[in-house]
């Protein structure tokens, strides 16, 4: 598969799930939900800031670095945009949870550092 059949599915996974989160966001009433409309507009909150911030990084990365390996670059962004839309997801439960406070913050970006840290150091680069 090339590079312009990834960003389509990806483009249309994005635009459904950010569909979804609209809908659920806008159409349902919060103290009627239940678990199972949290779950689904947390998920679609997910997928859609995963996807849209996987295009972003993908040509910030491609704007900064030399364009040699355009390839290369999609996984990283995608592993950047999957946590980042983490820690953002987690932020919003535990704020919808009313259990957030600075504290939780702190260690919740800590945690994802130490994620990011510990696959830049377990995955292979290009350069070796």
């Amino acid at each position: 598969m090339n590079l312009r059949s990834y960003f389509f599915g990806l483009f249309a996974a994005t635009l459904l799930s950010f569909g979804v989160f609209l809908a659920i966001f806008f159409y349902t009433d919060p103290d009627l939900a239940d678990f199972l409309t949290f779950a689904a507009l947390f998920s679609s909150l997910f997928l859609s800031l995963t996807g849209a911030l996987t295009f972003i990084i993908f040509y910030l990365r491609l704007s900064i670095g030399n364009r040699e390996i355009i390839f290369a670059h999609l996984p990283v962004a995608a592993r950047h945009a999957a946590l980042i839309a983490g820690l953002v997801t987690t932020l919003a439960i535990l704020q919808t949870l009313r259990v957030l406070s600075t504290w939780e913050v702190i260690l919740i970006v800590f945690i994802m550092i130490l994620v990011e840290l510990a696959a830049r150091s377990k995955l292979p680069t290009l350069s070796k």
